[in-house]
This record gives structure tokens, sequence and C-alpha cells, in this order.
């Protein structure tokens, strides 16, 4: 560990002791809007968010529409014709053959 980052460490943990930190775990919940949960950590740094400049950016939603099939994906024959008609010069045997510079 670098003398800066011990440094930073040992400020943190004069700040918050390491008991009374709360874990944030990896989730893709939302925190809904308005919400004024009791525990006073989560307040502190909804009103440090809301006086960021991308604040908005994070309490945009969006309806996103229902997926749509793909169109299936040419055969591996139909591609190596279509790119010789393009005018590829080398021999292909395979997809894997074709180098583009």
């Amino acid at each position: 560990m670098t003398s800066i980052t011990a440094q930073q460490t040992k400020l943190d943990l004069e700040l918050v002791p390491k008991q009374n930190r709360l874990d944030i775990g990896k989730c893709n919940g939302r925190i809904p809007y308005g919400l004024k949960p009791k525990e006073e950590t989560f307040q502190v740094v909804l009103d440090a968010l809301a006086i960021t400049p991308c604040y908005h950016a994070f309490i945009i939603t969006a309806d996103v529409p229902e997926g749509r099939d793909f169109d299936a994906l040419p055969s591996e024959e139909d591609t190596i014709s279509f790119l010789r008609d393009l005018g590829h010069t080398r021999l292909i045997n395979s997809l894997n053959d074709v180098v583009i510079n």
C-alpha cells in the first residue's frame, strides 16, 4: 500500500469507523424518488447527489419497448459469396480466412 493510500485509509477510519459503515453491494435497484429512509448516511448521499450537475441523469426514466426477434444471420456460404461479389481477391475457405486491413 502506498503512503497516500495509507493516509487516506487512516483518514477514512477516523471519519467513520469500520463498524459503522454501510456495506454497499452490486445491484440494479432504484432509489425511489422522494424516499426518506431513516438511515442518515443514505439521506446524506441523496442530498449530495441532488446538488450535482448530473443529478437529473439519475432520475430519468424511460419505457423500453418489447424486444423483437432479429432476422437470422446469413449462412457462411452466403457471406463468402457476398465477399467475393464485393471483390475480395484472396482464397476464402472459411470466414476465418478473410483479413481486412
